[in-house]
């Protein structure tokens, strides 16, 4: 992790069974804090004042990140919808064997998503 503007976990897991320098499919996961629309907290956060309900509210972020990998070649990363879908191509640099991406999800076209998926193209 090289940026994170808000408190959140960023997760990077292979799905292709290869550990991360050697995989060519990766999903990214930018869990940030998730609210019920109209939901209400007492002082502090500490306490549940009203539930609300949905739809939640993902707050955005900005990260950046830079994986180890061994392949080269050309990467591309996708914005993918709740479903798993891909919904946007963003950015992505192979630069020092490392993958470098940066992400703003307030400024994604589709809906704020907390998953990324990154593949090598072939």
């Amino acid at each position: 992790m090289v940026k994170n503007s808000t408190r959140g976990c960023v997760g990077v897991t292979s799905l292709d069974a290869l550990p991360l320098p050697e995989s060519r499919r990766m999903v990214i996961v930018y869990a940030t804090e998730v609210v019920n629309s109209g939901m209400v907290l007492g002082a502090g956060r500490a306490r549940l004042v009203k539930p609300g309900s949905g739809p939640g509210l993902l707050r955005t972020g900005e990260f950046t990140l830079s994986i180890q990998n061994r392949n080269g070649g050309t990467w591309k990363l996708y914005a993918l919808t709740l479903a798993g879908e891909r919904e946007e191509e963003l950015p992505v640099e192979y630069r020092n064997s490392a993958l470098i991406l940066s992400v703003n999800t307030a400024k994604l076209k589709g809906a704020n998503t907390p998953f990324f998926e990154l593949v090598r193209v072939e």
